[in-house]
């Protein structure tokens, strides 16, 4: 096992849902409380909290492989829930919900592009061409992770699952073109990317193997990424309920 110090220990333990060995640190208090506060990895304060927050919305998902969902999934979402609890129980949880507006850059998965980069047209281009305006600025929102504009837009119940893109008309635009994109399946897509392409999934088995791992900038990153496109999905999945859904399922 590497060398790290307490404080660092206790964040990799949360962060991998190693509860036996996170519970046995915060008992011992010998740990800075400043990092129930602020774990130290980015520019802006992330509580130690919002760890076991993020993992919580990815674990609850149930689309994994059966397989790794019996052998991973369960074990990890339950290792989560009892730290979830200690926290609460202690009074440990100073923070509450993710916040995830504070963190712009982390949550995105295209950071200020422009809609004529992402959907090859500017707004006046694809209404021009028939597609539904409120529609292109979900799927861009989405894309961008632009909170303000996804919640507007879910307040108007816009359906989340139409294909976009200013090089197909909207009869034509579809999952295979190579060009269109989706707000629901993005969503999916980027959260499935962070296990499947950016080490999460890697994290966990050696959470339930006891074999710690360096939690890097980088690695909490994803795991905000992650965090945040899952739960926008979820809010997605909400108003497509009228509308015929995709049946979209996580390939993790």
């Amino acid at each position: 096992m590497p060398r790290f110090d307490i404080n660092s220990r206790l964040v990799c333990y949360v962060f991998q849902n190693m509860a036996d060995e996170a519970i046995d640190i915060l008992e011992s208090e010998a740990y800075s409380k400043s990092i129930l506060k602020d774990i130290g990895l980015l520019d802006k304060p992330f509580p130690l909290y919002w760890l076991l927050k993020c993992n919580e919305i990815l674990l609850e998902d149930t689309n994994w492989r059966e397989e790794y969902y019996e052998r991973i999934v369960v074990p990890s979402l339950r290792n989560c829930r009892r730290l979830l609890k200690y926290f609460n129980d202690k009074n440990l949880n100073l923070a509450g919900n993710v916040d995830y507006s504070l963190f712009p850059e982390e949550r995105a998965h295209f950071v200020d592009w422009d809609m004529d980069e992402m959907l090859d047209g500017t707004l006046d281009n694809l209404v021009t061409m028939g597609y539904d305006a409120d529609k292109c600025l979900l799927c861009h929102a989405v894309l961008t992770g632009d909170i303000d504009e996804i919640d507007r837009q879910i307040n108007k119940k816009t359906n989340p699952d139409v294909w976009i893109s200013g090089v197909f008309s909207p009869e034509v635009a579809h999952a295979n073109d190579g060009c269109s994109y989706n707000a629901l399946v993005a969503c999916n897509t980027f959260y499935c990317d962070c296990f499947n392409i950016y080490v999460l999934r890697g994290y966990l088995d050696d959470g339930l193997n006891k074999k710690m791992q360096k939690i890097s900038r980088e690695l909490l990153a994803s795991l905000i990424e992650a965090s945040f496109y899952r739960h926008i999905e979820l809010k997605l999945l909400q108003i497509i309920t009228p509308f015929d859904t995709l049946g979209i399922q996580c390939s993790h």
